[in-house]
């Protein structure tokens, strides 16, 4: 399973527990997760940002 698949499942069984067993460990979880993975996000446009504009200089 890819990585990022891997990642939704782990989110989704975080979501579930949350919502079944509304502790506040449960929604502290969950809430790292998106942290995570908004960071993953931005450091990934970053990066595409930086490869389109080194494009756009090399002239490819």
């Amino acid at each position: 399973m890819p990585w990022e698949a891997a990642y939704a499942v782990q989110l989704k069984q975080a979501i579930d527990t949350s919502c079944k067993e509304p502790a506040e460990a449960a929604h502290t979880k969950v809430e790292r997760l998106f942290v995570f993975k908004n960071t993953n996000l931005h450091a990934a446009t970053d990066l595409l940002d930086k490869v389109l504009i080194e494009y756009d200089i090399s002239g490819m």
